[in-house]
């Protein structure tokens, strides 16, 4: 009969990370916890760059958004002033 393997959950993970950003050793989580310390420290670089993509994600629609935004108060002084911007309007958006 072969071993099983240990299932654990997001927030189990989460729980053990935590621990370590507060300054609890990787020995006194993985003790506390009967996690190897291997799968502690995986755990913490997986959460690591998961959170470096949502943050990369968020940035990129933050971007996206000011561009859209741009774009569409271009386009409105664009119509707005018969299909030609005025020296004040130029200047607005300079």
């Amino acid at each position: 009969m072969g071993l099983s393997r240990w299932k654990f959950t997001g927030e189990f993970k989460e729980a053990g990370v935590r621990r370590l950003e507060l300054g609890a050793s990787v020995s006194e989580v993985a003790r506390a916890t009967e996690v190897n310390p291997r799968e502690l420290y995986r755990w913490r670089r997986e959460l690591h760059t998961k959170a470096i993509s949502m943050a990369g994600l968020f940035h990129a629609g933050e971007i996206s958004g000011s561009i859209r935004s741009s774009q569409s108060q271009l386009r409105n002084g664009w119509t707005a002033s018969g299909g030609q911007m005025g020296r004040e309007q130029r200047s607005e958006i300079s």
